[in-house]
């Protein structure tokens, strides 16, 4: 699997601030969620006597851990959905730097493919 590809198409910029156009493909995990919620489940269901003696945190530790597992193992599948098309990036030039605008408003599709689509719209 190619995990995460980017190419700036163009970039514009005025004064200030930039827009560039990226083509980008990243892994989209927001479709497999029923297939985590599934997997967490199954995990909770077979370990429920260890799970109760756990901590709040403890518990919450587990879960994550069964997330990221069933993440990796999906980002070794050969045949996964992707996220593809153009995106407009913002960004501004703070001092001798540009710098990505942070505002989740205006790079709401950037965030969306870094994030593998699992980014809320």
């Amino acid at each position: 699997m190619k995990k995460f590809l980017t190419k700036i198409l163009n970039t514009e910029i005025k004064g200030n601030q930039a827009i560039l156009t990226v083509h980008m493909k990243a892994p989209n995990f927001a479709a497999y969620m029923d297939q985590m919620e599934n997997y967490i489940k199954k995990y909770i269901s077979q370990n429920s006597v260890k799970i109760k003696q756990m901590t709040e945190r403890e518990y919450q530790e587990s879960i994550l851990e069964k997330m990221t597992e069933f993440f990796l193992e999906l980002s070794e599948r050969n045949n996964i959905q992707y996220l593809e098309g153009d995106v407009k990036v913002f960004a501004e030039k703070v001092g001798n730097e540009w710098r990505l605008m942070e505002d989740y408003k205006v790079n709401n599709d950037f965030y969306r493919y870094i994030s593998f689509g699992v980014a809320l719209n």
